[in-house]
């Protein structure tokens, strides 16, 4: 019989990793500059990945990439759940608990404050099992497209971003101030995120107010194995106070959203948000989705208790690895 391992990933198992990962979702086609771009180059630091090797067969993956959070006020490291899967060859082994359990165990070692995961219904018994905490079903919003609209807010203008510059780091110190939880969205993060990763393609722009940056808008166009147009708001903010601002990055998202013949429009926004009512005011509906916010938090740290208030977090579909 061939013997297996549990073990850290090494760089000589990346190859054998994606043909996993595609074996898994061939849909979703994993490319070697993407492995790189999320595990290597991430502005957090380079990602982790445990394995269990079968006699060279790689079985199961579970990986976790860090970043930066403003956890209460201060800038910490805090893991983003990823990628986890097992070879069908290999299901109802036990594997999935067992890497779970191995890098459970090397984060509350870490000292890092935080993990967190999207789960769907699939995965989330297996979740549970494992001590994370439910925080919330994500928030998500959803609106038919409407009619191209013409009218905007002369107040506020919109502009294309061919990459954020660091005019839009007040965004983070905002969010520092108005969030007990939300990740750092600095422009080393932004342009990370929405300009170098392989094979997606982003929409993005900042809105100026009164001369100066107001907010900024990352969106997507996303064609269904069915045919069908979606838009999504990945990413956007602006100041709690400035419903000019929130108005006008919904506006413009609904606008781009009709130019590209899209059939509905999407975002995730959490109930405490500033943009929420403002969302709603603009015909989006809460829609029931089957993926979840669960996250972990060591004991001896402050912030246990506190994660499980949804109204603690500001969360966009860019915060998750599927957008």
């Amino acid at each position: 019989m061939e013997s297996w391992t549990a073990r850290p990933y090494a760089l000589s198992d990346v190859d054998r990793i994606l043909g996993l990962i595609n074996q898994i979702q061939p849909h979703a086609p994993f490319t070697r500059a993407r492995w790189d771009w999320a595990y290597r180059d991430g502005p957090g630091g380079p990602g982790q990945a445990w394995i269990t090797d079968f006699g060279g067969v790689i079985a199961s993956l579970t990986g976790a990439l860090p970043f930066d959070w403003f956890i209460e006020g201060e800038v910490r490291k805090a893991v983003l759940w990823v990628d986890t899967m097992t070879h069908p060859d290999f299901r109802k082994q036990g594997l999935h608990a067992l890497l779970t359990g191995m890098a459970l165990e090397d984060f509350r070692g870490s000292g890092l404050p935080l993990a967190y995961v999207f789960p769907n219904d699939n995965s989330v018994h297996h979740i549970q099992k494992t001590g994370w905490l439910r925080v919330m079903e994500v928030p998500l919003f959803a609106r038919a497209v409407p009619t191209l609209d013409t009218n905007r807010r002369p107040s506020v203008s919109i502009k294309p971003a061919a990459r954020f510059g660091t005019e839009v780091d007040w965004v983070s110190q905002n969010m520092r101030e108005s969030v007990p939880f939300v990740l750092a969205r600095t422009s080393k993060y932004l342009n990370w995120r929405y300009f170098a990763k392989p094979g997606e393609a982003y929409r993005c722009w900042v809105a100026v107010a009164g001369g100066r940056p107001s907010g900024f808008l990352v969106c997507k166009l996303f064609n269904t194995l069915a045919g069908e147009r979606r838009f999504h708001m990945i990413d956007f903010w602006a100041r709690p106070s400035d419903g000019d601002t929130w108005s006008a990055l919904i506006r413009h998202a609904l606008r781009e959203a009709a130019e590209s013949q899209a059939t509905e429009i999407s975002c995730w926004m959490p109930v405490a948000a500033p943009g929420r009512p403002v969302l709603i005011e603009h015909g989006f509906e809460p829609r029931q989705t089957n993926r979840y916010l669960f996250a972990q938090a060591p004991e001896s740290e402050g912030v246990c208790k506190r994660i499980s208030d949804p109204a603690n977090w500001y969360l966009t579909m860019g915060d998750s690895d599927v957008y």
